[in-house]
């Protein structure tokens, strides 16, 4: 970047070591870094492939029936779970770098619900956990899979659910714990489950946040790894001021990070996201557009750095199918970041499936997009 990199360097020289800390310092620091701006454009992600609904994949059609997508760097596959008529509730493996089908989960027991499965998530080890959609007075159910080549175990089960889950799910490792954080549209609150065992059984905690966000349709836990987590309210929700939250638990309670501010609250169109945090401090976050209408034309997938909110990189092309964006009213999709391969993929629902390398602004010896 140049003599403009250098200089932002310099101002980082300080906060870099401060974000290496487990939980992120947010009060002085965005004071600080408000001021911060980058001079260039954002950096153009280059597209690796672009599946279009009614394209190549028989089954990913404009139906509403494809919401979830996430990246296994176990066996190096993009996992899509899909529940219309084509395929019939399967999870798909996809070529990460083609986009190709390339095989499907075994989805042995896989039932119930308002949708048998809407959602699935890995750990670093490869364990997988398929969620289902229970709308109120319904079932929710989550599946274990060991590995990609096993078949489900149903590890948790809950008739007659009093809120809707399903909607929003993301887990995470802490310590000898698998943790499952999950909610859905119009709940204003979130649960944990937690398994001791290896995600064979899961036992459930809710948590009652001090702030809910009406209707919660996307989570993502801190990646810095401090016991909180970020939460997107559904697009169809209407306007609400931070459009991204950060929440800290403990026990049975959520409280919203008042230091947090209003991060990517200008950003009314971020909806999916996911959110990885670089070998330098920073967090990087992973968005599509939660547009609800059809029409719309250049819906780039975007990254956000936080706490600057700098945009550092977008597609080079919008994620709209075709010519314009077919209507996507649940605002669902996905977004999925590799950062040991510089990767990024998106869902954007009844659109399109894409996959794209992200740029290497400043060359590292460090297995890190080094933004700065």
């Amino acid at each position: 970047m140049g003599a403009h990199g250098e200089s932002l360097q310099e101002l980082f020289t300080g906060g870099r070591k401060m974000m290496k800390k487990t939980t992120l310092v947010l009060g002085v620091a965005c004071a600080a870094l408000s001021t911060v701006s980058f001079a260039q454009s954002p950096y153009t992600m280059t597209n690796l492939w672009k599946v279009d609904v009614g394209g190549s994949l028989s089954w990913f059609l404009n139906d509403n029936n494809t919401r979830g997508l996430t990246y296994n760097p176990t066996t190096d596959h993009v996992l899509v779970p899909d529940r219309d008529s084509v395929a019939g509730n399967k999870v798909h493996q996809l070529d990460p770098a083609t986009g190709a089908d390339v095989g499907t989960l075994d989805n042995t027991g896989v039932s119930g619900g308002t949708f048998p499965l809407n959602l699935i998530n890995v750990t670093p080890d490869g364990k997988l956990f398929l969620t289902n959609l229970a709308a109120a007075t319904s079932t929710f159910k989550i599946y274990t899979y060991a590995n990609e080549t096993t078949a489900p175990v149903n590890s948790y089960t809950e008739a007659g659910v009093a809120v809707r889950y399903g909607d929003a799910a993301d887990v995470r490792v802490k310590g000898s714990n698998i943790e499952l954080l999950v909610s859905g549209s119009g709940n204003p609150n979130v649960a944990v489950f937690t398994s001791s065992d290896g995600g064979n059984t899961f036992t459930k905690q809710d948590i009652t946040l001090d702030a809910g966000l009406v209707g919660i349709t996307y989570v993502k836990w801190d990646p810095t790894g401090a016991d909180a987590f970020l939460a997107r309210k559904a697009a169809s929700s209407g306007t609400e001021t931070p459009a991204l939250k950060r929440y800290t638990v403990s026990g049975a309670n959520g409280t919203s990070d008042t230091a947090f501010g209003s991060k990517l609250a200008t950003l009314a169109g971020v909806g999916a996201f996911d959110a990885k945090v670089t070998a330098n401090g920073h967090m990087l976050i992973a968005s599509t557009y939660a547009n609800a209408t059809s029409g719309a034309t250049n819906l780039y997938g975007l990254i956000h750095e936080i706490p600057s909110e700098a945009l550092v990189a977008q597609t080079a092309t919008g994620l709209e199918a075709g010519s314009a964006a077919n209507q996507n009213l649940n605002g669902s999709g996905a977004a999925a970041i590799d950062l040991a391969s510089k990767r990024v993929w998106f869902l954007y629902t009844n659109n399109s499936m894409s996959g794209w390398n992200i740029p290497t602004p400043v060359a590292s010896s460090v297995a890190d997009w080094n933004l700065y």
